[in-house]
């Protein structure tokens, strides 16, 4: 009876200390799932929640990419994107990558259209002057990117920054003439942006902005859901 006694003591000894081991192992798993996810979060997610805001944004004149650099430095945390997503980054870092080839091109382009005088865009309100200038260079270059009409940009811009102001207008500084006629200061841009239409480089820079800025929206919106999942169910 002893004997018995002793071997039901002993067996349940051992399968508490079986039971204890097994829930070690699960607790130490679960908290290395966590520590990745929480890692994947802030070494790839956000980083890349940033990326595709520059993506999508056509005032860089080069928004290099981050990609193709977190998935050499953190393989262990790139490997674990899913699938779709990785195609969508990848396709992107790849339109980047061609914007940032043919842009060259139109930038030499529109620098033969605004030299030597460097014309600038200023926004004038009813009492002064407001806001910075725009280079003319770098303002056709973005309105060319994103297909955005002169006047359409102005109103964003206005709307973001001064949306109590509502009686401006806009004022080209062109070889030390101030022009403030709608007519003549669209007229302008709409020359330079005539020269960038007749050339390959400078369409196939545009084609491939508004892709991008495209695919950069769905990245956006897929890296936000795999933000919301719990970090225990982390791969």
């Amino acid at each position: 009876m002893t004997d018995l006694v002793t071997l039901v003591i002993d067996g349940a000894v051992a399968a508490g200390t079986l039971g204890a081991t097994f829930l070690t192992v699960y607790q130490l798993r679960r908290d290395h799932r966590e520590r990745l996810a929480r890692e994947l979060a802030d070494k790839v997610y956000v980083p890349m929640l940033g990326q595709a805001s520059a993506w999508q944004n056509p005032e860089p004149m080069y928004a290099g990419g981050t990609w193709n650099d977190l998935k050499g430095q953190v393989p262990y945390l790139t490997n674990r994107v899913p699938s779709k997503l990785v195609t969508m980054l990848d396709k992107a870092d790849a339109l980047n990558s061609e914007i940032d080839l043919y842009l060259i091109s139109v930038a030499e382009v529109v620098g033969k259209s605004t030299k030597p005088g460097n014309p600038s865009i200023a926004i004038v309100t009813a009492t002064a002057s407001y806001g910075p200038i725009f280079d003319v260079f770098h303002l056709a270059i973005r309105l060319w990117k994103s297909k955005k009409p002169l006047a359409e940009y102005f109103k964003e811009y206005m709307r973001r920054n001064r949306p109590d102001v509502e009686d401006w207008h806009l004022e080209l500084n062109l070889d030390g003439k101030t022009i403030d006629r709608p007519a003549d200061v669209q007229g302008y841009l709409d020359r330079i942006l005539a020269a960038l239409g007749t050339k390959p480089q400078a369409l196939k820079v545009q084609a491939s902005f508004l892709e991008l800025e495209r695919l950069a929206g769905k990245i956006t919106d897929l890296i936000n859901k795999e933000l919301r999942k719990p970090m225990a169910s982390a791969n």
